[in-house]
C-alpha cells in the first residue's frame, strides 16, 4: 500500500512499519534498505503474481493463441490498473528504478515469447517470424497500446489515474473487452482491407 500510494522516492519506511505494526529494525532483518524491499516486492512478488494472474486468465485449455492473447490483455490492463502495477509504468530518470522496470518488462517479454513459440509450434502463428521480435511488438501494441487507448478513453493520464484510482471505473467491462478485442483483431488481420 505504501509503494502503491506514493512514488518510490516519497514512500516512507517509517509509515510502512507503522502500518505493518512492526519495529523499523525488523525490516532490516530481511532487507538491506528501502530499495532492497522494493526490488523484492516488484520482482519477486509483483512479477510472480502478475504471471500467475495472466496464466489464470488465459482462457480454458485449448484456447487459440489470439483468443488467449485477448484474455490476457483484459487481465493485464486490469492488473495494471492496480496502483502498484501502474506505478511501475511511470517514467523515471532513477537508474535503479529503470533497471527494475526493465527487469519486469523482460519477464513479461519472456512470457509472451513463450506463448508465441508455442503458437508457432501449433501452427497458429507464422514460423518465419522471430518470436522475440513478435513478443516485443505484441507487448508494445497490445500491452502499452491498449493501456494508452484505455487511458485516452477514460480521459486521464497515468498520473491522474494513480492519484484517483476510482477513475478506472469510468471504463465499463464491455468497453475494456472491446479495446482488447480491437487490439487483437488489428494484430491478427492488420490494417489492409
Amino acid at each position: 500500500d505504501e509503494f502503491a500510494e506514493h512514488p518510490y522516492r516519497q514512500a516512507s519506511l517509517s509509515r510502512l512499519v507503522t502500518r505493518a505494526g512492526i519495529a523499523k529494525g525488523s525490516i532490516y532483518q530481511y532487507f538491506e534498505n528501502k530499495f532492497d524491499l522494493y526490488r523484492w516486492l516488484v520482482l519477486d512478488v509483483l512479477t510472480t503474481r502478475r504471471n500467475a494472474f495472466l496464466e489464470s486468465h488465459a482462457g480454458p485449455p485449448g484456447t487459440s493463441f489470439f483468443d488467449r492473447i485477448e484474455y490476457m490483455i483484459v487481465a493485464s490492463t486490469g492488473f495494471l490498473l492496480g496502483r502498484l502495477g501502474a506505478r511501475m509504468l511511470e517514467p523515471t530518470s532513477d537508474p535503479e528504478l529503470r533497471e527494475l522496470n526493465n527487469q519486469m518488462r523482460a519477464a513479461g517479454a519472456k512470457l509472451t515469447t513463450d506463448l508465441v513459440v508455442a503458437a508457432q509450434a501449433a501452427g497458429e502463428v507464422r514460423e518465419d517470424f522471430d518470436p522475440h521480435v513478435v513478443a516485443h511488438l505484441l507487448t508494445g501494441m497490445l500491452g502499452w497500446g491498449v493501456t494508452d487507448a484505455m487511458l485516452a478513453k477514460i480521459g486521464v493520464d497515468l498520473h491522474q489515474l494513480l492519484s484517483e484510482p476510482e477513475l478506472a471505473l469510468k471504463l465499463s467491462a464491455e468497453e475494456h473487452q472491446k479495446l482488447a478485442h480491437e487490439g487483437v483483431r488489428f494484430v491478427r488481420f492488420g490494417l489492409s482491407t
